[in-house]
């Protein structure tokens, strides 16, 4: 009777630590991590970018194994998304531009204008707008790597060159 209720307890005291315990040091951990200026990243698939000067990463929505790197930008979401693709950069970039317009409340404003990275890879960029945010979503394709990208939020017009900086110094192995 006394090694069942030592058993018990010791369950209990398992359960209580994964119920309680693991969520506090969750809370505890910094959901975002800075930077140094000029520190390129890795998206995935050979895939690297130089983020802005004052980005984040958000750990909690970087997946790197996924090819997903996710930032945070003076109150802007950045998120690059990198996977293989037998698509162009046309096709690569009208998926995304549906993506984008099916999402709740955006509504996706002018044509796709051509842009090219520092290496020359071309690309296609739109803009679009929701209650209170704008945001510019970018597709690139090399060698059969598609990379996706779209920033929103508040502050983009005031971070938009940062942004296209970012964009043009992205980097295909």
């Amino acid at each position: 009777m006394r090694a069942n209720l030592l058993g018990t307890l010791a369950v209990l005291a398992v359960l209580a630590t994964l119920t309680f315990g693991l969520p506090a040091v969750n809370r505890a951990l910094p959901a975002e991590r800075s930077l140094p200026a000029g520190q390129e990243l890795a998206i995935g698939y050979g895939v690297t970018i130089t983020p802005p000067v004052g980005a984040r990463v958000d750990v909690t929505r970087t997946l790197p194994n996924r090819g997903v790197l996710a930032l945070v930008l003076h109150g802007l979401d950045f998120r690059a998304e990198a996977k293989t693709t037998s698509d162009g950069v046309d096709g690569l970039a009208s998926r995304l531009r549906t993506r984008v317009q099916n999402q709740r409340g955006v509504q996706v404003t002018g044509d796709l204008r051509e842009v090219h990275t520092d290496a020359g890879v071309r690309g296609l960029r739109g803009t679009f707008s929701s209650t209170g945010r704008d945001g510019i979503y970018a597709a690139y394709v090399s060698n059969g790597i598609g990379v996706q990208v779209t920033v929103s939020g508040t502050a983009l017009a005031e971070q938009v060159g940062a942004v296209e900086q970012s964009l043009a110094g992205l980097r295909f192995a």
